[in-house]
């Protein structure tokens, strides 16, 4: 174990040593790490170079989906939107979700007209409809509301006591997925 710390520390000084670090963005290319992963979820096509080019200068795919292309400029407006209101401090409401989620969905939501009424995903509205992603089951719809205000009241606590919302993230997902 001792042998392969001082191999990682010596590499890492080499590394350092070539300036490679400063020769990246990486602040930006982990922005465009995380586009690309989360819209290669929802089934964008784009490689993690074709989405850096479109995101950076604006260089379409050839013989990619034009809907791909929107997913992952849409996802990367909101993106730094996101880090935008995290930085201002910016007090999670459901209203602030909704902002977010209208910015993923801007150029590839629709609206939906169902039995419980109609609703635009590129909106941000809230679903009015049962979800569903393999075996996995989301909670009602009807229960979104509630289940977003009390995450938004949880997260609002967490920000004034960091340090002590340890296990923040399990309750948050131990509230969606009972």
């Amino acid at each position: 174990m001792k042998e392969l710390l001082k191999r990682i520390k010596k590499l890492t000084e080499q590394f350092n040593e070539y300036g490679i670090e400063q020769a990246l963005d990486w602040k930006k290319f982990n922005q465009y790490a995380i586009v690309h992963l989360s819209t290669s979820i929802e089934g964008s096509s784009l490689t993690l170079e074709e989405n850096e080019l479109l995101l950076s200068e604006g260089i379409t795919a050839k013989g990619k989906p034009v809907e791909h292309h929107h997913m992952n400029q849409d996802h990367f407006k909101a993106l730094e939107y996101t880090l935008l209101a995290a930085k201002e401090e910016q007090k999670i409401t459901i209203d602030l979700i909704q902002k977010i989620s209208a910015l993923v969905m801007k150029n590839t939501g629709s609206e939906y007209n169902t039995i419980s009424g109609s609703f635009d995903a590129s909106k941000g509205e809230l679903r009015l409809v049962n979800n569903y992603a393999a075996e996995t089951r989301f909670p009602d719809f009807k229960k979104v509301p509630d289940l977003l205000e009390v995450f938004c009241a949880d997260m609002i606590l967490y920000s004034k006591h960091k340090n002590k919302g340890k296990g923040m993230g399990m309750k948050f997902f131990q509230m969606f997925w009972k």
